[in-house]
């Protein structure tokens, strides 16, 4: 069964203290898109996720994070809060969305637990804003991922330690502009029903899926107001999904995962996926590309195959979660 994999290299010792920034190696950005639009109009503002790989923690520790995003690469605060809003993502399940950011008030951090060796992998939700004045989001500007975590039981309410993507995200722009993105969406369907809510899922530009994605996020963003523009084009239907693209980009793979990152399916075209120009308030440029029909990840299938009765029985289940 595939899943996003890291390859854990130490980060360092065992984290007691305020740290310098940490760089993830790029083994452990498991999954981090390559594009993000600028968030200054907030009714076209759209969630992205990262699936990274933590380690060097304490182990068996409960951490409070942020995510944020600057094009300092070597910013390193342990006070004070980095550039745009954040989903919170709690131990791969999407928790809610906030506009503030503090370790001392419930609903406006994060928490994951590491394992007995000091890691954790898991998906990080960010949504870009109007951050920096507007100079961290703007177009052609290549702001880096981070994370500030607090363990409570170390640093109390301060930020412990700043954990940076070693690459880059490179921003389209204001989505309202024409030209600039557009907003990939449809609705994906596993064995005939909709693949559920709260699935995360990335944009490849070539059949494999190999390299950076062009773009990730979740479907159905679970009732949570981020975007009004982006909602009321795509609707918060089960199973919906959209992200912003490159608008000259061609996406040929399609694949969800659930919060462990195990991959539930994918799509592929070796065209190019193609649908239905559309546009929205705040959205120059839209593409409703309908629904898709998943296959299981080629190891997954086979598993399945191992017995007469395996698929009937992982339909079966499937049926029973919904």
């Amino acid at each position: 069964m595939k899943k996003l994999l890291s390859i854990v290299v130490l980060a360092g010792a065992i984290i007691t203290g305020a740290q310098a920034q940490t760089i993830l190696s790029s083994n452990n950005q498991l999954l981090l898109p390559q594009f993000i639009v600028d968030g200054s109009t907030s009714g076209n503002r759209s969630p992205l996720v990262s699936y990274l790989g933590l380690t060097g923690l304490s182990a068996s520790s409960t951490y409070r994070y942020f995510v944020g995003s600057t094009t300092n690469a070597a910013t390193n605060p342990l006070s004070g809060t980095i550039p745009g809003n954040m989903v919170i993502i709690n131990n791969g399940d999407v928790a809610s969305y906030t506009t503030s950011k503090s370790f001392n008030n419930a609903g406006q951090y994060g928490e994951f637990t590491t394992d007995a060796t000091g890691n954790y992998t898991g998906w990080f939700g960010l949504v870009p804003t109007s951050g920096g004045g507007g100079t961290v989001f703007a177009a052609g500007k290549t702001p880096y991922l981070y994370l500030q975590m607090s363990n409570t039981s170390l640093s109390g309410s301060s930020a412990l330690l700043n954990i940076r993507a070693l690459d880059a995200f490179t921003s389209l722009g204001n989505p309202g502009t024409a030209g600039t993105a557009t907003l990939f969406y449809g609705s994906a369907l596993f064995d005939g029903l909709s693949i559920g809510n709260e699935k995360f899922f990335a944009l490849w530009d070539n059949v494999a899926g190999t390299g950076r994605p062009l773009a990730a996020s979740w479907t159905e963003f679970d009732n949570l107001v981020i975007g009004t523009g982006v909602d009321t084009l795509v609707g918060t239907n089960t199973g919906t999904f959209s992200t912003y693209i490159p608008t000259n980009a061609v996406v040929q793979r399609i694949e969800f995962f659930d919060g462990s990152g195990i991959s539930l399916g994918f799509a592929t075209n070796d065209l190019g996926f193609t649908g239905t120009a559309t546009s929205g308030t705040g959205i120059a440029n839209g593409l409703n590309i309908g629904e898709v029909a998943l296959v299981p990840e080629p190891s997954t299938y086979a598993l399945l195959a191992l017995s007469g009765a395996g698929l009937a029985a992982y339909r079966l289940r499937r049926r029973t979660r919904r």
